[in-house]
C-alpha cells in the first residue's frame, strides 16, 4: 500500500534519517576527540603549560652554582667546580697570635689567596688584589691574604704594607698548616669561598684579579643568598 498525497510519512521512514544523523555525529565526535579535538590552540596550549614545565625542569638545579662559562678572559685559567665544594678547616694566626678559622666570615663572599713575600708572582698580583678589595669595599666581600713566609706575622705585614696592602685581612700559616689542607704546595693560589663558606673556584698562579672578568664572578656569588 503506498501512502496518498499529504498522508504523513510512516513513522519507521521518517526515524531513519533521524538515526542515521545521529549516528554521524557521534562518530564524528569520537574523532575529534581522539586526535585532540575541543582543546586550546597550540599556542595558547604551550603558554599554560610553559610555566610548568620551567618548573620541574627547575627542580633540582642549584642556583647557588656558578657557570664554568664566566672562566673567560683574565680569568681563564680559573677552576670553577660544577658544584661548590665543602672546604676543609683552614686556620691561621692573625696580628695577636689568635688561630682565626675562615668560617669565621661565612655569610660573606672571599677571595683566599696564599702568597709570601719572596714569591715573585705573588708579588705582581697583590696590586690587582688589593685595588679588588678596594673596589668592593663596604659591601660583603673580603679578601683574607694568608701569608706563607717563615719569618712571622710582622715581616709578612710589612712587606704587604709596602704595596698598599694594609686594608687587607692578612693571617700567618705557620707551619703552612692551611696550605696542606687545601692540597697545594705552589704559591700563589686563590680560592673563592661563597656565603655559605664553601668553596666555588680556585686558581693557582698569578691573575688579574681586578679585570671585568673577575668583578663578574664576584657580582654572582654576592648576588645569591
Amino acid at each position: 500500500m503506498t501512502a496518498e498525497k499529504g498522508n504523513p510519512v510512516p513513522p519507521s521512514m521518517g526515524r531513519l534519517p533521524l538515526f542515521i544523523a545521529l549516528a554521524a555525529a557521534l562518530a564524528f565526535a569520537a574523532i575529534y576527540a581522539f586526535q585532540g579535538g575541543g582543546g586550546k590552540p597550540e599556542e595558547e596550549t604551550a603558554a599554560a603549560s610553559g610555566p610548568q614545565v620551567q618548573a620541574e625542569k627547575a627542580v633540582g638545579e642549584d642556583e647557588s652554582a656558578v657557570s664554568p662559562a664566566l672562566a673567560t678572559g683574565a680569568m681563564k685559567r680559573l677552576t670553577i667546580h660544577p658544584q661548590p665544594k665543602p672546604l676543609p678547616r683552614i686556620t691561621a694566626l692573625d696580628g695577636k697570635g689568635r688561630t682565626r678559622d675562615i668560617a669565621e666570615w661565612k655569610g660573606k663572599v672571599l677571595l683566599v689567596n696564599f702568597w709570601a713575600s719572596w714569591c715573585p708572582p705573588c708579588r705582581k698580583e697583590m696590586p690587582d688584589i688589593i685595588a679588588l678589595q678596594e673596589a668592593y669595599e663596604g659591601k660583603d666581600f673580603r679578601v683574607i691574604a694568608i701569608s706563607e713566609d717563615y719569618k712571622g706575622y710582622d715581616w709578612a705585614y710589612s712587606a704587604l704594607k709596602v704595596m698598599g696592602g694594609q686594608g687587607l685581612t692578612m693571617l700567618w700559616d705557620k707551619g703552612n698548616a692551611a696550605l696542606k689542607a687545601i692540597g697545594v704546595q705552589g704559591l700563589p693560589v686563590t680560592l673563592l669561598v661563597d656565603r655559605q663558606g664553601r668553596e666555588v673556584a680556585r686558581l693557582i698562579g698569578p691573575a688579574d684579579w681586578n679585570a671585568k672578568e673577575a668583578h663578574a664572578i664576584i657580582d654572582r656569588l654576592l648576588a645569591q643568598k
